[in-house]
């Protein structure tokens, strides 16, 4: 695909935390075999972390988050953190042809 908003997601917070990572393009429309056993679903995008596969692109934010922690992707304040995540869970959602 030229464009997959859930995979341009894990790449502005990989860019975001300067993150070390390989990218590995895939044509949904012509999956490679190797696919189904990283996702069930043969969606993307995947992080295969060594010791397991996050799937969803705001799992995976989270995930990256976590183990590189500056700069932080939510504010400190817990009020804020979960109105922001609120939000993106509300909104963040894609419509059309990629859902």
């Amino acid at each position: 695909m030229n464009f997959c908003p859930f995979t341009q997601r894990v790449r502005i917070v990989l860019k975001a935390k300067n993150a070390p990572h390989d990218i590995v393009n895939i044509n949904l429309k012509n999956k490679p075999d190797w696919l189904s056993k990283v996702h069930p679903e043969g969606k993307v995008p995947a992080l295969d972390t060594g010791d397991k596969v996050v799937v969803e692109s705001l799992d995976i934010a989270d995930f990256i988050d976590e183990k590189y922690p500056d700069p932080p992707l939510y504010p400190s304040d817990p009020e804020l953190k979960s109105k922001d995540k609120e939000f993106i869970q509300k909104f963040g959602k894609v419509r059309g042809r990629y859902t």
